[in-house]
């Protein structure tokens, strides 16, 4: 269990990319090749080279205020320069330029989450996402990547569940309306594609929007239909991810979890069951153990959900759900001497510690770790050290 959640991938420090201004300008002139656009597209673009530049050569910070700073109108604009400039069908002398230039969007688009612009986020990630696709079409050997698209896809998605951002996936699912035609097409095949741990990580996306809805209903309208659609919408992502891939058993506990907060117990408590029988992960056994002692307690059977909470402790010696759960539950059972000693214990273990972030409370954001440490790596392998 980790002493502290990561606060949001370390941002303010995390901006790292960029693209080569020299060199991609020397190619609009090279023999044979003919812009699209007048040369006055030029001096849109020549800022946005500088910017993409001074990220790429580490001073990401500066870079990503400025990007920060610019109106859509003047980001699009310039974005769409560059476009015009190097069609699909030319070629990229500095490729990692490129990914640089999606990355820099992409960490804006996460200081936008931050500070809860959603539009701004959504905003970026798609100026990302279509110039990692165009990128795509330019350079077809994928030798010369830095990253896939799809797993940059995955992170993102990954990343947007810690802040329970389902309506800027959304919004991410659909290509700037000025892009070229082969970018739509390229960008419309990711809605089809049968990837199990995509399904898995937006199903996980909505089954967190669900719980946020649930904390706070003031936020929506009818929050009780939301978050029943919501609920059912990551119910079928995880079980189309069971079906692309039976093993993947993340996505069993999610939808075991899902079906119990549909009232659906006994289906519900199959799927954890064999959860605990198909895995040895603590971390996965202790969750599913845990939602199954909830699952008791709802059906009032109390000496078994006590036994399930005990189980889920000794598989997790430091978590605090469990322990407050077997706590609780051994005082409605009428074992008042065993609540006490077991809180007790719980006091005195963590006393003058680091809080524990228990494993329940990370639950709903999802493999988000795994979509920070992805972003990381992407970063470093576009930025000049």
């Amino acid at each position: 269990m980790d002493r502290v959640a990561r606060p949001c991938h370390g941002v303010s420090s995390t901006f790292r990319a960029a693209a080569s201004c020299s060199v991609l300008l020397s190619l609009a002139f090279q023999p044979g090749y003919l812009p699209q656009e007048d040369p006055g597209g030029l001096h849109a673009l020549q800022p946005y080279l500088d910017i993409i530049e001074q990220y790429r050569s580490g001073n990401t910070d500066a870079a990503g205020v400025t990007l920060r700073s610019w109106p859509e109108t003047q980001t699009v604009k310039a974005v769409r320069a560059l476009m015009d400039w190097r069609s699909p069908a030319g070629q990229i002398a500095d490729v990692p330029a490129m990914f640089a230039a999606a990355m820099a969007h992409s960490d804006v688009a996460a200081i936008a989450l931050e500070t809860e612009h959603p539009s701004e986020a959504a905003f970026h990630l798609e100026i990302a996402a279509d110039l990692l696709a165009w990128t795509e079409l330019a350079v077809q050997d994928s030798r010369q990547w830095l990253f896939a698209r799809r797993d940059w896809r995955l992170a993102i998605v990954r990343v947007l569940n810690f802040y329970f951002a389902c309506d800027v996936e959304q919004s991410l699912r659909h290509p700037q309306a000025w892009v070229p035609i082969e970018v739509k097409k390229l960008r419309a095949r990711d809605l089809t594609e049968d990837d199990a741990d995509m399904e898995l990580a937006l199903g996980s996306l909505a089954e967190g929007f669900s719980c946020m809805i649930a904390r706070d209903p003031g936020r929506r309208g009818n929050a009780q239909a939301i978050q029943r659609e919501y609920r059912q919408r990551a119910g079928d992502k995880f079980r189309r991810a069971l079906v692309l891939n039976p093993n993947l058993v993340e996505a069993r506990l999610h939808l075991g979890r899902v079906l119990l907060d549909e009232k659906q117990i006994a289906d519900g408590e199959i799927e954890l069951r064999a959860v605990v029988a198909r895995t040895s992960s603590p971390r996965v056994v202790y969750l599913a153990l845990l939602f199954l002692g909830g699952s008791a307690e709802q059906r009032q059977n109390i000496e078994e959900a006590a036994g399930l909470y005990r189980k889920a402790m000794d598989v997790q010696p430091d978590s605090q759900a469990a322990a407050l759960a077997f706590a609780y539950a051994s005082e409605r059972a009428g074992r008042l001497d065993v609540a006490r000693s077991v809180l007790a214990s719980m006091l005195r273990r963590n006393q003058g510690q680091e809080p524990l972030v228990d494993y329940w409370v990370s639950y709903r954001r999802g493999q988000f770790q795994d979509g920070f440490d992805a972003l990381d790596k992407f970063r470093a392998a576009v930025t000049r050290r």
